[in-house]
């Protein structure tokens, strides 16, 4: 049997070649990863805009009610007990301060009074008595002096003339008789001379006595014009007057009551209001209290009053809060010469106090959670959400007081305005890689 004869093909290294064909798809699909990862890479770089913590005064503003007040209101009560004689005042119409607005007959404390006068008018002659009794007895303080002198004058005499008759006697020129005689007038004029010092002592004692009563009927003279003063008070209480210019807004007195010094509080006569100014009251909230002071700017609505604008500003604050509402009142006074502001208006007031610089951030800057604000501080090209405390707030700007670094406990730090903060973050996650758009 013939074999058919085959051409012969060149044998090729078979195995090499495959291995050759994986290296090189593998390297290629290595490669493409690689490349695809760097892509994602890219595209997860967000490139965000950060800005620093500025100092700048935020623009508060604390709206709030108010009602208007007057400047002064005051309740007019008897002084004095009696029958109202004439009543010259109405609810609405406008006083003068001392204009009378009733009058009360009081006939027993007016007879009284002529009484203490008439008493005082006596007093008053007495001391007048008195006052001459003093001078009476200065003069015989004067009297009795100058008899002294003469007694004194007497005894020399006497003394000298005693001593010369006795050398008279002595020398025998006169009798023991004469001498006697000498001697009986010196013993006269020692007893004058002790009788005009008696006399003197008692001139003296006089005119002290004299000066006691005079003191004595002085001061009966005083409280006698003392009466009579508390008499010309309580006269003067039967005129019910008004104590300052203003109107009678309530009356409760009638001509012929019976009215009389009183303790309840609800027996007044006349309540008067003081309408020029009139006073603004607002009530500030607690958390706000501390921002408005007097000469604080506030402009003013009142409804009732045409609802204009009204530019004034804070006259005076209680400092203290009421502990009910937890508010502070302040005042505003505000011209009232045509009176068209009336007591118990209703006023929208729009307080706008000056603020210290505090560090700020811009409110697009924060993230709010519950009661929780973040926001997100880029360090080494990374975002880092952190807790922050803030302050006070204009809507626009927040205060930021301090930031906590992630890990640190409680501890927390303050900001320094130095802090790279992202300005909008909703869409970043922490540690995501950023570009820096622009920074201030």
């Amino acid at each position: 049997m013939m074999l058919r004869n085959r051409r012969a093909w060149p044998q090729l290294p078979i195995l090499p070649l495959l291995a050759m064909s994986c290296l090189s798809l593998v390297s290629g699909c290595h490669r493409t990863t690689a490349e695809s990862a760097r892509q994602q890479q890219s595209l997860n770089v967000a490139s965000v805009q950060v800005i620093s913590p500025q100092p700048r005064r935020l623009e508060i503003t604390v709206e709030q009610p108010g009602s208007i007040y007057p400047y002064e209101e005051t309740y007019l009560f008897a002084r004095v007990a009696g029958y109202v004689k004439k009543v010259h005042a109405d609810i609405g119409q406008t006083v003068r301060a001392g204009q009378v607005l009733a009058e009360i007959d009081v006939p027993d404390l007016l007879a009284e009074a002529n009484h203490k006068r008439a008493l005082l008018r006596h007093t008053e002659a007495g001391a007048e008595l008195a006052r001459k009794a003093v001078a009476t007895a200065e003069a015989n303080i004067t009297v009795a002096e100058a008899e002294v002198l003469k007694a004194q004058a007497t005894l020399q005499r006497w003394q000298t003339e005693h001593r010369r008759v006795t050398r008279l006697v002595q020398s025998g020129s006169l009798d023991a008789q004469t001498r006697d005689e000498v001697s009986n007038q010196l013993r006269a004029a020692e007893a004058q001379l002790l009788a005009s010092e008696a006399a003197v002592h008692k001139a003296k004692a006089d005119h002290e006595k004299a000066k006691a009563d005079l003191a004595a009927a002085l001061a009966q003279v005083a409280v006698a014009q003392a009466e009579v003063a508390r008499l010309d008070t309580l006269l003067a209480f039967a005129a019910i007057k008004s104590p300052f210019d203003g109107i009678v807004t309530r009356r409760q007195v009638n001509t012929g009551d019976f009215v009389q010094p009183n303790q309840n509080a609800d027996r007044w006569l006349f309540r008067v209001a003081r309408l020029d100014p009139v006073r603004v009251a607002i009530y500030v909230p607690e958390t706000e209290a501390a921002l408005v002071h007097e000469k604080t700017p506030v402009v003013l609505w009142i409804k009732a009053a045409q609802n204009e604008p009204i530019h004034a500003a804070v006259s005076r604050i209680s400092w203290s809060l009421d502990p009910g509402p937890r508010t502070l009142r302040a005042e505003v006074d505000l011209p009232n010469p045509d009176g068209r502001f009336r007591p118990g208006m209703y006023v929208y007031a729009q307080l706008r106090p000056r603020t210290p610089e505090v560090l700020t951030l811009p409110r697009s800057a924060l993230i709010l959670r519950g009661r929780e604000t973040a926001c997100f501080l880029v360090q080494s090209q990374r975002p880092i959400r952190v807790a922050v405390r803030t302050g006070r707030s204009d809507g626009q700007y927040v205060e930021v007081l301090q930031w906590q670094p992630p890990g640190a406990g409680e501890k927390w730090v303050n900001f320094t305005g130095q802090e790279q903060v992202v300005v909008s973050a909703t869409a970043l996650s922490d540690g995501q890689p950023v570009q820096l758009a622009s920074s201030r």
